[in-house]
């Protein structure tokens, strides 16, 4: 499995169980007067099939957001403000 393959697979978990197809984001640096910017072209999301139902989908996410809360010794290495971080022990 190549490591598109796997987060390819964790994102149809916690995404209401739609396979959506990998896509590489192109992104280019851009120089401007005062700082580096980044320009990402995004591609429409292309949902190519149903895997899991929605409700099994949020039952996988709260687990994988519960670990981080129950290993406090990880979890606060993991997280990162802005963003629900979760993972699998």
């Amino acid at each position: 499995m190549t490591q598109l393959q796997l987060a390819a697979a964790y994102a149809t978990l916690i995404n209401g169980g739609e396979y959506i197809k990998p896509t590489i984001v192109s992104a280019l640096a851009k120089k401007t007067q005062n700082s580096d910017q980044v320009e990402i072209f995004p591609t429409s999301p292309q949902v190519l099939s149903q895997i899991i139902r929605p409700e099994v989908s949020e039952e996988i996410k709260a687990a994988l957001l519960q670990v981080l809360e129950q290993n406090k010794e990880v979890g606060d290495n993991a997280r990162i403000p802005g963003y629900n971080i979760g993972a699998k022990s």
